[in-house]
């Protein structure tokens, strides 16, 4: 079958374009380095720099994890509320 001329989609660095300011917002208030936050979840300091830059989003697993630990709702890291606290 011909491509007719369209082209593939292509995805979305991240899937939640507020994640990363959110983030960044959160861990500075609650005086969390990307060191701290990596140790304390398990994740690497570099996949957290990621997040924090925006050019790569957290699977659910590891955003359970992040707003957990940060005390914060998932809602609120992803722009789906401005309620923060959980």
């Amino acid at each position: 079958m011909k491509n007719a001329g369209h082209y593939p989609l292509k995805a979305p660095k991240t899937l939640y374009p507020e994640f990363s300011d959110r983030l960044r917002l959160v861990m500075n208030v609650r005086q969390y380095t990307v060191q701290d936050l990596a140790a304390k979840i398990y994740i690497s300091e570099s996949t957290i720099s990621m997040y924090r830059n925006g050019k790569r989003s957290p699977h659910i697993d590891v955003l359970y994890l992040i707003a957990k630990e940060l005390q914060v709702t998932s809602d609120f890291l992803i722009g789906l509320t401005d309620t923060i606290y959980v």
